[in-house]
C-alpha cells in the first residue's frame, strides 16, 4: 500500500495528516481499494480536470502503469478542503 499527501505548495505531510483539518486543500494519492476509508474522513475522489498539474501527471502514469502491469490496481486522487 502507498499514500502520498500533500498540500497544494508541496510540502508532504505525514499520513496520518488525514486526520487534522488543513488550511488548504489536502490531497492525498491510494489505491481505489482504500477510497471508502478515506471518505469518511471528508475526502473526496477527484476528477483529471479537477486535479492540481502534479497530481493530474502522476495520475496520468498511473493510469498507464496499470495498463501494463493491472495487478497494480487503480489509484485514487482524493482532496480535503477546509
Amino acid at each position: 500500500e502507498w499514500l502520498l499527501a500533500e498540500h497544494v505548495h508541496g510540502n508532504h505531510a505525514p499520513a496520518n495528516a488525514a486526520h487534522a483539518k488543513p488550511a488548504q486543500p489536502l490531497y492525498l494519492t491510494c489505491q481505489a481499494r482504500m477510497e471508502p476509508y478515506y471518505v469518511r474522513f471528508g475526502f473526496r475522489t477527484l476528477q483529471a480536470e479537477e486535479m492540481p498539474p502534479y497530481f493530474r501527471r502522476l495520475f496520468r502514469l498511473a493510469r498507464f502503469v496499470q495498463r501494463i502491469s493491472p495487478k497494480m490496481g487503480e489509484m485514487r486522487v482524493m482532496c480535503k478542503s477546509t
